[in-house]
């Protein structure tokens, strides 16, 4: 099990810009961080309102109606939990 400390929050975010390329924006956060845009999300997800973020200085608004998917993989070497949020 690793250590809490060592927590990290990825956030990739993918921009259909109409119909162009697919624009992919990364970013890791620290432990501190990711707590907070998690608390943040799931206020909001409990208030049934929009979230709003900025990741490299692309902001970000998911609408309150954004479908959450939580995935689980298993590599050789590697486990992780992803989860993605989409909307239109």
């Amino acid at each position: 099990m690793q250590n809490l400390d060592l927590l990290k929050l990825k956030v990739l975010l993918k921009l259909n810009q109409r119909n162009k390329n697919m624009k992919e924006i990364e970013k890791n956060y620290t432990k501190k961080q990711t707590i907070q845009i998690l608390k943040r999300l799931v206020n909001s997800l409990e208030k049934g309102k929009a979230f709003r973020m900025q990741i490299k200085g692309k902001k970000v608004y998911l609408p309150k109606e954004s479908e959450i998917e939580i995935e689980y993989e298993k590599e050789k070497k590697e486990e992780k939990i992803e989860i993605e949020i989409k909307w239109n």
